[in-house]
């Protein structure tokens, strides 16, 4: 039972005035489950049901329960036949049918960058030293040198980069 349906078992309890009762709602989602505990809400859908959960709760006891799915539990067995039925059924709303991520964005422009600094790195002008160092850009290496103060980073970069105070970059720039 995903949130949505979560949400349209508790509207169907509040359509019919409940008080006073203990209600039980059987749900094979460990994800929705999950979702709805999860102190920090991002779903618009997860947030509706939330409270909508608490709308019910404030006049009964609920419980959201964890059942196995395909397991014989009557109630299950229904939604899981309604389910069926209506990811057959044509799809009737707005477009797109599949909705994103929030990540997604993101991830394409991480992807994006990664690829672009790969790019970069193997086909720019000069950095011998530097490549002869350095394999190419990483996010292992990456992370390590964030967690530098900017003298370390400094230090490291002129030696990564041949350009730090050593006598071969003094005398190639005519220092010594």
């Amino acid at each position: 039972m995903h949130p949505v349906s979560i949400s349209a078992c508790v509207s169907e309890n509040l359509k019919r005035g409940y008080s006073n009762q203990h209600i039980q709602i059987c749900t094979d989602s460990q994800a929705a489950l999950h979702a709805l505990k999860f102190p920090r809400i991002t779903s618009q859908v997860v947030l509706e049901c939330t409270n909508s959960l608490a709308a019910l709760g404030q006049r009964n006891k609920v419980r959201l329960v964890w059942v196995p799915g395909h397991s014989g539990v009557a109630g299950n067995e229904e939604a899981d036949v309604l389910a069926r039925k209506g990811s057959s059924d044509a799809l009737t709303g707005p477009e797109p049918a599949i909705g994103l991520p929030h990540s997604y964005p993101l991830g394409s422009i991480d992807n994006w960058t990664r690829e672009k600094c790969q790019e970069d790195w193997f086909r720019g002008i000069g950095l011998r030293q530097a490549r002869l160092l350095i394999k190419g850009p990483g996010a292992a290496a990456t992370r390590s040198l964030v967690n530098l103060n900017r003298t370390s980073i400094s230090i490291i970069t002129s030696l990564l980069t041949g350009h730090g105070r050593l006598n071969k970059h003094l005398n190639t720039i005519g220092l010594l």
